[in-house]
C-alpha cells in the first residue's frame, strides 16, 4: 500500500515539472492572444489611405514611382504595401494576426537554430516561453506600440524588419553550420545580396541598422572563425554589407526625400557626426529611462533567462565560450541601438519616435536575454545539486508570480477593450460602405458619422484608433487622402 502511494507520488511530482512549462507558456501567450483578437477589429489609418488612394487612382506599378519621386525612397515598403493594398481593406483585420504569429515562429525557429549551433539543449516548450516573453517584452517597453502591432503601415515597415532580420540569421546559421554541405554558388551569392538589398528598402533606420550588424559580422568572423567554411561566411557577410550600402544609396537618392525629409537628401559628414554623438549622449539615457520605468518587466526577463539557463543542458567548455558570446551579443545590441538614433538624429535633431526603436529594441532585448540564459547556465555548473534545486524552485516561483502579474494585468486590459473595439469595426464598416455607396452615386458633398465623438467609444476615445481615424475638419490630409480613396471631392463629419 505504501509502494503505490509512493509511485502515484513520485507521478503526480513528475507530472507537475512537466506542467509547469506549459503553465508558463500559456500565461506568457495570453497577452499575445489578446493582441491578436483586438487586431481583427484593425481598419485603415492615417496613412493607409494615402497608399491606398495612390493604388486606386495610379495603378500598382505608377505607385511605386510616385512614392520614390514625390515622398520617400523606401521601394521595398512602397512594393509591399501596394501588394497587399490590391486585396482591400479586408485584409488589414488579419495583418496584425500574422503579423506576431510569423514574428513568434520566425524567432522560435532562429533561436532552435542558435541552440543547436551551440549544442545547447532545451525543450521546445522553454524556447516558445523564451519568444513569447521576448515579444512581449519588447511591445511592453513602448506605451505607442500599436503603431507598429496594428497599424497596416507600422506592420508593414516595422515589424516586418524584425521579421526579416530574424529569419536571415535562421537562414545563415541553417546553412552554414548545421547543413554545411556544399561551396558557395553563384546562385546563392545573388540571393543573398537580392535578400539584403530587398531587407534594406523597408526603412531608412532599418538599412543603418542592418549595415552595422553586418559590419559587426565581418568584424566578428574575421578574427573568431576558424571553420572550414570561413571564406564562404566572410563572402556572404561582405556581400550582404554591400547590398545594404546600395540599398542605403537608393533611399538617399529618392527624389522623394525632397519632399518629406530634405535634410536626408543633403546628408553630409558634419551632419552624421553630429547625429553620432548626439546617439551616444541619447542612448544611455534611453535605456536607463527604460530600466527605471520598466523594472517589473526587467526582472521578469532576468528570471524567465535564469530559469531556462538553470534548465539547458551544456559542456562547461560551452558555457564559458557562451558567456563570452553573449556578452559580444550585448555590445554589438548597443552599437545596433546606437546606429538606429542616427538616422532621426540626422534628419529632425531630435530622439526618435518609439515606433522606430523598437527595431533596435528587440534586438537589444534578445542580447540581453541570451547573455542572462547563458549566465544561468553558468552559474549552473558551479551549484551542488541540492543548492541548484532549492535555486530553482525558488526561480520558478518568482517567475510564476511576476509573469502572472505583469501578463494577466496587460491581457486583462486588453481583452475588456475588445468589445469597444468590435463596435468600432462595425460602424467603420457602415461608413466605409456609405462613402463607396456616396461616391457610386457622385455626391459632391459627403457628410459621415465621427468615430472621434461617438460616446459608444469612450473607452478608445484617446487611443491610437481613433486619433488616426478621418478628423472633424474636412481638408486634413487624413479626411483629403481618404476622399481621394473613396474617389470623392471631400469627406465632412458629423
Amino acid at each position: 500500500m505504501q509502494n503505490n502511494m509512493t509511485k502515484i507520488t513520485r507521478l503526480t511530482m513528475s507530472d507537475i515539472q512537466k506542467l509547469i512549462p506549459w503553465i508558463f507558456w500559456a500565461l506568457s501567450a495570453l497577452p499575445l492572444i489578446a493582441l491578436m483578437i483586438l487586431g481583427t477589429s484593425t481598419r485603415y489609418l492615417a496613412d493607409d489611405y494615402s497608399t491606398a488612394s495612390i493604388l486606386v487612382n495610379q495603378g500598382f506599378w505608377k505607385a511605386q514611382s510616385f512614392w520614390y519621386h514625390a515622398w520617400s525612397g523606401r521601394y521595398s515598403f512602397t512594393f509591399l504595401v501596394s501588394l497587399i493594398e490590391m486585396v482591400g481593406v479586408r485584409i488589414v483585420p488579419w495583418l496584425p494576426m500574422m503579423g506576431l504569429f510569423t514574428w513568434a515562429t520566425s524567432l522560435f525557429w532562429t533561436i532552435k537554430c542558435l541552440f543547436a549551433v551551440l549544442e545547447i539543449k532545451m525543450g521546445k516548450i522553454w524556447i516558445a516561453i523564451v519568444v513569447n516573453i521576448l515579444i512581449f517584452g519588447t511591445i511592453r517597453s513602448f506605451s505607442e506600440y500599436a503603431q507598429v502591432i496594428f497599424w497596416q503601415t507600422g506592420i508593414l515597415t516595422y515589424q516586418v524588419s524584425i521579421i526579416f532580420i530574424t529569419s536571415m540569421i535562421g537562414i545563415f546559421l541553417t546553412r552554414f553550420y548545421l547543413l554545411p554541405c556544399y561551396k558557395l554558388r553563384t546562385w546563392e551569392i545573388v540571393l543573398w545580396f537580392l535578400a539584403f538589398f530587398i531587407g534594406g528598402g523597408f526603412s531608412e533606420t532599418w538599412v543603418v541598422i542592418q549595415i552595422s550588424l553586418l559590419g559587426l559580422s565581418l568584424f566578428f568572423f574575421s578574427f573568431t572563425e576558424k571553420s572550414s567554411n570561413r571564406n564562404d561566411i566572410l563572402y556572404v557577410l561582405f556581400i550582404g554589407f554591400m547590398a545594404s550600402c546600395v540599398s542605403l544609396l537608393v533611399i538617399v537618392k529618392a527624389p522623394g526625400n525632397m519632399n518629406r525629409d530634405n535634410v536626408l537628401a543633403e546628408l553630409s559628414f558634419d551632419l552624421l557626426r553630429y547625429s553620432v554623438i548626439r546617439a551616444l549622449m541619447d542612448v544611455p539615457v534611453f535605456l536607463m529611462e527604460w530600466f527605471l520605468g520598466h523594472t517589473i518587466l526587467v526582472t521578469m526577463l532576468i528570471l524567465t533567462g535564469l530559469s531556462a539557463g538553470l534548465i539547458i543542458e551544456s559542456s562547461l567548455v560551452g558555457t564559458i565560450d557562451q558567456i563570452r558570446l553573449g556578452i559580444y551579443l550585448l555590445i554589438s545590441a548597443y552599437v545596433l541601438m546606437l546606429a538606429g538614433f542616427v538616422p532621426q538624429f540626422a534628419v529632425m535633431g531630435i530622439r526618435p519616435a518609439e515606433r522606430v526603436i523598437f527595431m533596435p529594441m528587440f534586438l537589444f532585448l534578445c542580447a540581453f536575454e541570451l547573455f542572462v540564459i547563458f549566465t544561468g547556465s553558468r552559474l549552473k555548473k558551479f551549484l551542488p545539486i541540492k543548492v541548484w534545486n532549492v535555486i530553482q524552485i525558488i526561480l520558478m516561483s518568482v517567475l510564476f508570480i511576476s509573469i502572472f502579474w505583469i501578463s494577466e494585468r496587460s491581457a486583462s486590459s486588453l481583452f475588456q477593450i475588445i468589445p469597444s473595439m468590435q463596435l468600432y469595426a462595425r460602424l467603420w464598416d457602415s461608413r466605409d460602405a456609405f462613402l463607396r455607396q456616396a461616391s457610386l452615386r457622385g455626391e459632391k458633398v459627403t457628410v459621415a458619422a465621427s468615430l472621434r465623438r461617438n460616446p459608444a467609444l469612450h473607452d478608445i476615445q484617446s487611443t491610437f484608433w481613433i486619433e488616426g481615424d478621418l478628423q472633424d475638419i474636412p481638408d486634413h490630409w487624413i479626411n483629403q487622402m481618404a476622399a481621394s480613396y473613396y474617389k470623392l471631392p471631400s469627406i465632412a463629419l458629423h
